[in-house]
Formats: C-alpha cells, sequence, structure tokens
C-alpha cells in the first residue's frame, strides 16, 4: 500500500517552476462506519471529513467512496471545525456507496483515501424539541440522549440536534456508558455524533460529567464526535476501573471540551485502555472563572493515568491552551506496573498554559508508566507562564522518568517558542524541563527551540533544557541532532538554578541562529525563504510531511513547518509501518480444562497487513494463536507483528485457573424388585451435555438408568 501511494505521490503534476502542485490530504474522519440508508431524507449517514487544502468552497470538486460520488455534500469550508486549523467537509452517503476509501478531488488532484465501512444499523435523531415516545427519525426524534442510549445497537449512530441537553442519566452524567451500552464493533461502531452545522452541549455546571464510564465493564468501539462536552469535573472521562473494566478503540473527534472546577480534566481516561483516538479537538479555559481553581487543584485539557496497561493512544491535531490553573496534556501512572506503549503527540497546538504545555511521565506508583512515545510536528509556544514559585516547572514541556524503567521518547519537528518567560519574580526556564530522575531516553531532531526573553538568576547562564534538583545525571540519556536553537546563546545547553549550567551532549549539526520565522509575534510560525531552518534538518527521524501536511523534502527543515513558496508541496502518503503496533486479546476465562483462542489487531495509521507470531509461558500456543494451558497460575503471552524489517511485539499477562468442579448429581431409584425394572432419575443442575455411565453390583445398570 504504502509503496503504491508513494509512487502516486511522485506521479503529482509540477509547476512550471518545477515545484509540485499542492492535492488535498485527508486527514481524518469522525465516524469509520455506518448505514447508507435510513437517515434524514431516506439517505444513509453524515461523515465529516478532516485534512488540509480541500479550498473554502465546493466548486467543481468532488468526493467519492470507494469510486461512487457521495449522495449529497452538506458542508465544504476552512476554520470551521472545532479546530479552526483544520479543512472540513460534511457529506452524506446514499445506497450507490459501498465500503472502501474516501476521496477528495480539487482542480484535478486527488487526496490519499481514507477506509470507511458502509454496515446495517438505524440512524436516529434526538432534540430537546423532541419526544422519548416519538420513533427517534428526523421529522419526529427523541428528546434524551439516554433514551438513545438505551435503544441503540452496534452499527447505530445518533444525530444530536442543537441545544443543551440536562437529563441526567446516572452518577452526574448525561451519558453513561456501561454494561454493553455505546459499545459497537469492529465494523459496526455506535456513533454518539452532533448534527453537522449546529451545536449540541451535553452537560453543564449543574452535572459532574458529561460522559462517562467506570465499573467492571468493557466500553468499546465507540464514536463521540462534534459535540460539546461539559462538567464540573470533566466532560469525557472513563475511569474508577475495577476488575475487567477497559476503553477500547474509542474515537474522540472533533469537540469542544471543559472542565468547569478546579481538579478535573476535559478528556479523562484512567483504565486499562487500547487504541484511543483523540483527533480535532479544542479544550481551552478548563477550570476558568471558578473558586476551586489553584495550582493545587489544577485542571487539564487531556489527561491519561494510566491505573492499568495502555496502548495506542494517539494525540493528533487538537488545540489544548488558555488553561489559566493548569496544562495542556498530562500522561501520568497511578499504581504500581501501570504502562503506557505507542504513545504517539502530533500535529497539536499547545500553548498558553500557564503551567507546562505537556508533562509526561512519571508515576505514584514507584514503576516506569511511558515505555515510548513519539512526539511530532506540534506548535508549542508561551507555555509555563504563570506558575508560581512552587509549581514552577521551568519548560514548555516536561519529561519525567525513573531512569531505565521509564520513558523512551523521540521528540522531532517541533517548534518551540518563548516557554518558560520569567514571571512573578520568577526566573526564565528552558524550552524543555527534566524532572524527578530524567529518562530512560529521549532524542531531540529537527526540533526549533526559540528561548523566551528573561534573564537567569545569581549571574548564571540562560539554557534551553532545564533539569531539577534530582535530574542532572540524566544528561547522558539526552542527545540532540540537527536541532535550531535561539535567543539564549549557543544551544545546546542545560541548567538547574541551584547547581547552575553544566554540559549536555553536543549537537553536531546544530544550527545558532534566528529561524526567521514569518510574524512570531503573531504566532506565525513558518520559515520565510531565507530561514537557516530551511533544509538543515536530518532525515534519519523526520515526519513525512509538516505541519500544514507539505510533504518533507531529504534533507527536510527544522521545526514544524518546510518552507513553501506559494504553490507548496505535495502531501505525504499516510505514514509507513516505521512502527509496527500489535494488539493481543484472548478468551477469558482461561482453564487447564480448554484451550483459548487468542486474536491480535495491529493498529495504527496505514499499517498494511501484517505475520503475526505468538509466544507463550506456562502453556503452548500455536502459529495461529491457540492457547493450551498447562499448568494455572499467571501466563504472558507475546503476540510480534512483522513487516519486511520492521517488527514489534506486546505482552499481556493472562491468569489459567482451574475448571469448575462437575456438578453435584443426586440418584433417586424406586423400590426395585428381582427380574423387575424400575426407572432412577437424576436431579442437578447441568450446563451443557450429560453423559451417563452407570453401574450396579447385584444388577445391571442401562445407560438409560433402568435396573432389570
Amino acid at each position: 500500500m504504502y509503496l503504491a501511494l508513494l509512487l502516486a505521490l511522485l506521479m503529482q503534476p509540477f509547476s512550471a517552476k518545477g515545484q509540485a502542485t499542492n492535492p488535498p490530504t485527508l486527514l481524518f474522519t469522525d465516524i469509520v462506519t455506518g448505514a447508507n440508508l435510513g437517515g434524514e431524507a431516506g439517505n444513509g449517514v453524515y461523515v465529516t471529513l478532516f485534512g488540509k487544502n480541500f479550498g473554502s468552497s465546493q466548486g467543481s470538486s468532488t468526493v467519492s467512496l470507494n469510486g461512487a460520488p457521495v449522495a449529497s455534500v452538506k458542508t465544504w469550508c476552512q476554520a470551521c471545525s472545532k479546530n479552526t486549523m483544520l479543512d472540513m467537509i460534511v457529506v452524506q452517503l446514499g445506497l450507490s456507496n459501498t465500503s472502501g476509501n474516501f476521496v477528495v478531488t480539487v482542480g484535478g488532484l486527488a487526496s490519499n483515501g481514507s477506509s470507511f465501512t458502509v454496515s446495517a444499523g438505524n440512524i436516529y435523531f434526538v432534540a430537546t424539541s423532541g419526544n422519548d415516545t416519538n420513533p427517534g427519525n428526523f421529522a419526529s426524534p427523541w428528546k434524551t440522549p439516554v433514551h438513545a442510549k438505551t435503544l441503540m445497537r452496534a452499527g447505530d449512530t445518533t444525530y444530536f440536534r442543537a441545544g443543551t441537553y440536562l437529563t441526567e442519566d446516572d452518577y452526574g452524567s448525561i451519558l453513561v456508558c456501561n454494561d454493553g451500552a455505546c459499545s459497537g464493533t469492529a465494523t459496526q461502531y455506535q456513533n454518539f455524533v452532533g448534527y453537522p452545522g449546529e451545536t449540541a452541549t451535553f452537560g453543564s455546571s449543574a452535572f459532574v460529567r458529561g460522559i462517562y464510564h467506570w465499573g467492571t465493564s468493557v466500553w468499546q468501539y465507540s464514536t463521540v464526535s462534534n459535540l460539546v462536552l461539559r462538567g464540573l469535573d470533566y466532560g469525557i472521562t472513563a475511569q474508577n476501573a475495577m476488575s475487567g473494566a477497559a476503553a477500547n478503540f474509542i474515537r474522540v473527534i472533533n469537540n469542544d471540551m471543559r472542565a468547569l472546577e478546579g481538579g478535573s480534566a476535559a478528556l479523562d481516561f484512567e483504565m486499562p485502555a487500547q487504541t484511543i483516538l483523540i483527533y480535532g479537538n479544542e479544550s481551552a479555559q478548563n477550570c476558568l472563572g471558578n473558586a476551586t481553581c489553584n495550582y493545587d487543584s489544577r485542571s487539564y485539557s487531556a489527561y491519561f493515568g494510566g491505573y492499568g496497561i495502555q496502548s495506542n493512544i494517539d494525540i493528533g491535531w487538537n488545540r489544548f491552551h488558555d488553561n489559566p490553573f493548569g496544562k495542556g496534556i498530562q500522561i501520568y501512572g497511578h499504581i504500581a506496573n501501570d504502562k503506557i506503549n505507542g504513545l504517539l503527540i502530533h500535529g497539536n497546538q499547545i500553548y498558553n498554559n500557564t503551567m507546562t504545555g505537556m508533562a509526561l511521565g512519571g508515576s505514584d506508583g514507584g514503576t516506569g508508566f511511558i515505555n515510548d512515545a513519539q512526539v511530532y510536528n506540534n506548535l508549542i509556544y508561551y507555555n509555563e507562564t504563570g506558575a508560581l514559585a512552587d509549581h514552577g516547572i521551568f519548560g514548555g514541556l516536561e519529561l519525567n522518568g525513573l531512569n531505565a524503567q521509564d520513558g523512551m521518547y523521540q521528540v522531532y519537528n517541533n517548534t518551540f517558542f518563548g516557554n518558560a518567560p520569567a514571571h512573578s519574580g520568577i526566573p526564565a526556564g528552558g524550552e524543555v524541563a527534566f524532572a524527578t530522575a530524567g529518562v530512560k531516553s529521549v532524542v531531540f531532531e529537527n526540533n526549533i527551540f526559540y528561548a523566551a526573553p528573561g534573564a537567569a538568576p545569581n549571574g548564571f547562564s540562560r539554557c534551553y533544557f532545564y533539569f531539577d534538583d534530582q535530574s542532572p545525571a540524566s544528561t547522558s540519556r539526552v542527545t540532540f541532532t540537527n536541532n535550531l536553537y535561539f535567543n539564549a546563546g549557543a544551544g545546546p545547553t542545560g541548567c538547574n538554578y541551584n547547581a547552575g549550567s553544566f554540559a549536555v551532549s553536543a549537537d553536531a549539526s546544530k544550527v545558532n541562529a534566528d529561524p526567521l520565522f514569518v510574524a512570531p509575534t503573531s504566532q506565525n510560525f513558518h520559515l520565510q525563504q531565507t530561514s537557516p531552518a530551511v533544509g538543515a534538518g536530518n532525515a534519519a527521524l523526520t515526519s513525512l510531511s509538516d505541519f500544514d501536511q507539505l510533504f518533507r523534502p531529504s534533507p527536510p527543515s527544522i521545526g514544524a513547518y518546510e518552507f513553501s513558496a506559494g504553490a507548496g508541496q505535495p502531501p505525504p502518503p499516510p505514514p509507513p509501518p516505521t512502527v509496527t503496533r500489535v494488539v493481543p486479546s484472548c478468551g477469558t476465562p482461561i482453564t487447564t480444562a480448554q484451550t483459548s483462542q487468542c486474536n491480535a489487531a495491529v493498529n495504527g495509521t496505514n499499517n498494511p497487513p501484517q505475520t503475526v507470531t505468538w509466544a507463550a509461558t506456562g502453556g503452548n500456543i500455536s502459529s495461529t494463536g491457540v492457547f493450551t494451558p498447562t499448568a494455572t497460575g499467571t501466563v504472558t503471552i507475546t503476540a510480534t507483528s512483522t513487516f519486511g524489517a520492521v517488527s514489534g511485539s506486546t505482552t499481556i499477562v493472562v491468569t489459567v485457573v482451574a475448571p469448575p468442579p462437575p456438578p453435584a448429581l443426586v440418584i433417586a431409584c424406586a423400590y426395585a424388585k428381582a427380574s423387575k425394572t424400575t426407572t432412577c432419575k437424576i436431579k442437578g443442575t447441568v450446563t451443557g451435555t450429560l453423559s451417563v455411565n452407570a453401574s450396579e453390583a447385584g444388577g445391571n445398570v442401562s445407560s438409560s438408568m433402568t435396573i432389570p
């Protein structure tokens, strides 16, 4: 697949100046499954497409699914999604549409494809003026989200019309997704979507949460899109997990999310989770104006907090900003053996947060939380601008860790600007801060570090990388390649304001110069043509496209943007499988008296079919994932996915238990006489098929339990 897309990229037309023209880029859709009939006007679901270079209006441009035109185009616009940096198209399916790829064609140039599954399912509508006794169609909608949830099944989509929904489901929440509610399948998601072009709000300051999942059940294969989510503590949350609880394959797309009091988060996942996609959302001003808010009771735009294993967490193309007492993103463990694998943070704008923009790593449980993370193509600016001294982090990005236990980071093609300036008597910090014992390893490549103004205290020198009192020993585990440093002297440099300046690893291909942004004071961080960052990067670790989805040449530019002179460059194909991610699962319960079929889902952006191999301790597992336990206890099962020379593994731990004891049965026979037959009856409860093997001293017993 990747080779075909790359060839298509190379065949893009070129302008007279030899520069490739710029076709549209399709980044993601809100829903990925839905029906092609039964909705408004008898057609199918509405699907919202997000990307770049769609244009401000449709004109002669088209959208197709699996080669057939969509039934209608409802919206075609720029800067009209919840995250206004994305272009947006809303289409409606029809009977001619079948499963395949969406493709947007603008000016004769086709985009990359985005997969969609046409599936069986109902399409419902809810309006504040509706009635729950209605049929729930477009003309006669239901009234409450909880009523829709109760009747929805796998494959169903519900659209919420304009208005504020204030009917409580349970636990101070507008919608509670427990005990199978809100859950679909891999080919039939349940979709909860705000009606296109309207504003549907779940919750207010009178509610604890907008959407809530907790308890012992699994919430899976569900989309929450185009809603305004409000709650005192959470806009949307999955937490308070008990044994067996999880949130898997959840899509949170194009929402406006906000928490309203201290100690809160707009988006929160604190339970075992896999494949959580957070795309295109807006979250700002959490905790604004509430008397409970302060730096000890702070708020976040997005929080992932462990309480189990979390895998394949993808946070892309969001805006997290202007939190007056908090951070944009925090990823932090809470109990021993918490772990997060396959963390991707890319294409986000994270700015004007009074504490750090992103805080990654660390745990209350004493064991490392983040296993691996990639942070790229983000704009991170004007963070750490107001925290008091006892909460100062001294950086726009904070990396925590427990030495060899925690944190292998790749940080590349980001633009850092003006983070941790001097304020409130606090000296200026660095663009990046290291806390606790540092990290296992981190590579900084192709980033721009433009330091904030302000002097260091006590005659110390300014630095780009601040190490707190516990972390200077980690400097040897931090490497630098092809980064640009400006406004705090020649970089890279490290410092601690109790210990002064100290050496960090060299950056042999560094650039120490003004990056020549177009208009940095207006937050326009595009590069001028004469910028020293243009073409000064390293292709060994770089994103295929920049923040604007322009293709990165070799060598690439440093920072989040490539330079583009009007016509631009072609967008990239979807990312190649440079990192494979596999999510194994096995049937439960597993006992020594049976086999269990284990399956592996290979997830990620545009991963092609891959070979999966299996290994197990404490039992035997076949090449197809059939596990045969040999003893009770905990068993480690490892699935490895391979594509060419690239492979990735994920391990899960399952518990093998003894089979349940046989049922207690009672045999009752009538009085038997010689040479006479009598009937014996078996009393008891048996699940499944009962086999009878009978014997009797002094007579003969048949399988039908008669005694001759």
